[in-house]
């Protein structure tokens, strides 16, 4: 078995001072996964010692960064106004009740706790949250329920129990559009995450706010571009793209082919739309 040893140091020029000197010694067993290396090798010995450093690299960062900690407390104050404007916000659940048909299996409005309407109500986006029975990774695969699943686990990804328990707390969200006197919906940012405390699990998944431009750039107040951007995107004419004779006859090919006819049309209605009419050809070429 061979070993190395290698010394970490993390300089700090704005202290003057070392956040890490640790040593950290590695064998040249393969890990798998993430850090995964050529078995029985000396770059794996030298992999397996900066792996043991990176956690703490990377927390030491975090927690001296001047640009992190700008981040971080404007995303407190962010947290804040959400938790005592947006969280108890009242709001119609008539109003959602007549859009989603009962019979969407897929969307339980029992499960809804919040939902966010712009001001003509032509656009809303709804959260949901639930606590689900235990299952294993590949119970979550066989039940396709749901095409998009994140899960965030608080064990680590080499933990052999990690595939075992699905977090229990499941939650997704609820985007629409009203576009011709018709609403387009659909459901998506589906999660699973591991929390105790209802009202704390409901405002962290609430807080996703803040990464889809519901607050203003470096600030806590309300975006209203949020209603035109991330949740809410418009098909764009990639032909119009400065990267266009880049990028326009490979990679964006395919993808400008299909939204040709849907340009300046919401993303959520333009895809429900590619499917209606991809269903109408299937069924002419069937006949």
């Amino acid at each position: 078995m061979s070993y190395a040893k290698l010394v970490i140091q993390l300089y700090d020029y704005l202290t003057n001072s070392l956040l890490i000197d640790t040593s950290y010694i590695g064998n040249w067993n393969n890990p798998g996964f993430e850090f995964a290396c050529r078995d029985s090798s000396l770059s794996c010995t030298i992999n397996n010692s900066l792996s043991q450093a990176l956690d703490n690299v990377v927390f030491k960062i975090a927690l001296n960064s001047p640009t992190i900690k700008n981040e971080r407390r404007l995303g407190q104050e962010r947290l804040e106004v959400i938790r005592k404007k947006y969280y108890p916000q009242s709001f119609d659940k008539l109003f959602i009740s007549s859009i989603i048909p009962a019979n969407d299996s897929n969307i339980n409005l029992n499960h809804l706790y919040q939902m966010l309407i712009n001001d003509d109500k032509t656009k809303f986006v709804a959260f949901f949250i639930d606590k689900v029975s235990k299952q294993s990774f590949k119970q979550l695969i066989l039940n396709k329920q749901d095409n998009n699943v994140n899960i965030i686990n608080n064990k680590s990804f080499q933990d052999t129990s990690y595939f075992d328990n699905i977090p229990q707390t499941y939650a997704y969200i609820v985007k629409a559009v009203k576009y011709e006197e018709k609403w387009y919906y659909e459901k998506c940012n589906v999660i699973y995450f591991e929390s105790q405390d209802n009202e704390d699990e409901r405002l962290q998944f609430l807080d996703n706010l803040q990464d889809w431009n519901f607050f203003q750039i470096n600030s806590a107040v309300f975006n209203p571009d949020f209603w035109e951007t991330s949740l809410f995107k418009k098909i764009k004419d990639l032909r119009e793209d400065p990267d266009w004779n880049k990028y326009g006859k490979t990679i964006w090919k395919t993808e400008e082919e299909e939204n040709r006819n849907y340009i300046g049309l919401y993303e959520i209605v333009a895809d429900q739309l590619k499917k209606k009419n991809a269903v109408q050809i299937k069924h002419i070429h069937v006949n």
